[in-house]
């Protein structure tokens, strides 16, 4: 039997993201209609151009040792107790 509650959460945050979209789309229409192409073009790689930059922020501030990677298990895997070697 599912849980009611659950579902009621899930349905929740199901409608706020289905209305989040709606908004934000409208909002988007809204501020695209008053701009040129042009500088919607320049927006778009704007944006584009944001993440990677960003990305190469972040990693430009880690200490070195946090750029390699890791060899090994962290830990040692443990068999199920029932299983003999």
């Amino acid at each position: 039997m599912p849980n009611h509650d659950k579902l009621l959460a899930y349905l929740t945050k199901l409608g706020f993201a289905a209305l989040a979209l709606v908004v934000a789309g409208e909002l988007v229409q809204q501020i695209v209609t008053h701009l040129t192409f042009t500088e919607v073009v320049a927006v778009f790689f704007g944006l584009a151009l944001m993440s990677p930059v960003a990305y190469f922020i972040l990693e430009s501030e880690r200490p070195r040792s946090d750029h390699r990677p890791r060899r090994g298990a962290e830990r040692t895997p443990l068999l199920p107790p029932h299983e003999d070697h």
